[in-house]
């Protein structure tokens, strides 16, 4: 084998070791926020669900003369004594 050809193997191997490197060093951070991204949206479903049932509770439950801040503050209690 020529002098050349050893070195053009030898850069083929280097360039494909980076390449596999530099793949794998974008594939985590690619993972990590996909992960994030999830755990966000399951908090985001959590706190809408809990918002329906709040929403549920109030248009079923029995209706009160009271102003807006009181009965913000029966929600509240409401929510304190489950």
């Amino acid at each position: 084998m020529d002098s050349k050809n050893i070195i053009a193997i030898g850069a083929i191997a280097v360039a494909l070791i980076c390449a596999g490197g530099w793949f794998h060093e974008h594939q985590t951070p690619r993972t990590l926020q996909r992960t994030y991204v999830s755990e966000t949206l399951d908090h985001i479903v959590e706190m809408l669900t809990e918002n329906a049932a709040i929403t549920q509770e109030l248009r079923t439950g029995p209706r009160e003369q009271l102003s807006d801040d009181h009965t913000l503050d029966n929600l509240y209690v409401r929510e304190s004594l489950r």
